[in-house]
């Protein structure tokens, strides 16, 4: 798609490089991820998955320090 300027509801979701073939050495591209709707009013699940990476167990558990390792029980 060129452009969004015909969408009537569009949420761009990330965005990421990558190397054309994985290679740092060839061009780097742009990964655009988005979802489209006919209208704004069928947002929810974008609405429910933003609520839902908030929540995110793994993220939480490195914030909140939830998931350490003491050293004097974590070596071997």
């Amino acid at each position: 798609m060129p452009n969004t300027n015909k969408l009537r509801a569009f949420k761009l979701v990330s965005l990421a490089g990558a190397y054309w073939k994985g290679d740092a050495a060839n061009q780097q591209m742009q990964r655009i991820y988005g979802t489209a709707f006919f209208t704004q009013d069928n947002w929810t699940p974008v609405e429910a998955a933003e609520e839902a990476e908030k929540r995110d167990h793994r993220r939480l558990g490195k914030e909140l320090d939830l998931f350490s390792i003491q050293d004097a029980y974590g070596q071997v």
